[in-house]
Order: C-alpha cells, then structure tokens, then sequence
C-alpha cells in the first residue's frame, strides 16, 4: 500500500507541475502577443505616418533625424509668400526676443526658436499686410510665447494638444 501511496503522489505533483507549466506559458503567450498589438496600435498611431500637412513642425523634426529641411518647402509649393513672411517674423522677432547671437534660425533648424518662426508663418498664411507691425506685436507676442511653451515643454507629447500650431486663432487651442 505505501509503494501505490508514492506512486500516487508522484502522479499528483507531475499533473500539478503540468498544469503550473501549463498556466506559465499561457500566461507568456498572452503578454507576447498584447505586446505586439500595443506596438502595432503605437505604430498605426504614428504622427510620422500622417500627410505632412497634419504634422506639426516638431513631430516633422522628430520623424526627420532632426532636421527641418522640406517643411517649408512643402507648404511653399501652394504658399510662395511663406518664405517671405518666416523672414519678416525672423527679421522682427530677432531684434525683440533673441539677444543671443548662436541662436539657430536657419529655415532648415529645430531650434525652438525656429519651429516657433515656421509655426507661425504657416499658420499666417491667409494675413495680408505688407509689415510685420501691420499685424499688431500684441497679437503675435501671444502666438509667439504660447508656442515658444510648446516647443520648450515638448508640446508634441503631450496627450491634450488639440488645435495647437494647427488653428490660427489661439482662442481655440486646447487650454488656452
């Protein structure tokens, strides 16, 4: 009777180191593949994916190694007054906001104080004016420091962005 006793205890733990086994590689299984659907849902909501005209400046930067070169070209192609316009905030803004002379505003730059310029002639596309001070400094100082917050907070990582550096009207932006 003991040798059937044994027997027996051996053929329990056998079925419960089976059914531990079993429940760790369900379990692995599992986690493997809501991994690849967390990846495969990050990657379909990839802004790098998305038509250059719904990017932002920085996601643009982000998706390109750094470099902002072909944003503006972009926009240009149906806005021949946009290279104008960055370099008449460029022109405006560096006598007023930039003291510091290695601050990079080349069009081709993703220093913030670049993505803001490039925001901002983009988004004043449809403002006509022959001077800068014909839009009123009051009005694009606001434009100006909200998006200076975006670009120096990392504004593209945030989860609640919508509007901003897409709406003109500032009014409209989410927060604001």
């Amino acid at each position: 009777m003991y040798a059937e006793d044994v027997k027996e205890d051996e053929i329990v733990q056998n079925r419960r180191r089976f059914i531990w086994f079993a429940v760790v590689a369900v379990a692995v299984i599992l986690a493997l593949v809501l991994t690849l659907v967390i990846l495969q849902v990050e990657d379909g909501d990839d802004e790098c994916n998305w038509p250059l005209e719904d990017q932002t400046i920085d996601v643009y930067c982000q998706c390109h190694g750094g470099s902002a070169k072909g944003y503006m070209e972009h926009f240009n192609k149906t806005d021949p007054t946009l290279h104008h316009r960055y370099d008449m905030f460029k022109q405006g803004y560096s006598k007023v906001h930039w003291m510091d002379e290695d601050v990079d505003l080349a069009e081709e730059s993703c220093s913030p104080e670049s993505m803001n310029l490039q925001s901002m002639a983009i988004m004043s596309k449809d403002v006509v004016y022959e001077d800068i001070a014909d839009i009123g400094f009051h009005v694009m100082d606001q434009v100006f420091a909200l998006q200076s917050l975006y670009f120096v907070l990392d504004g593209g990582n945030w989860k609640s962005k919508n509007k901003w550096l897409k709406d003109p009207n500032i009014c409209n932006w989410h927060g604001v």
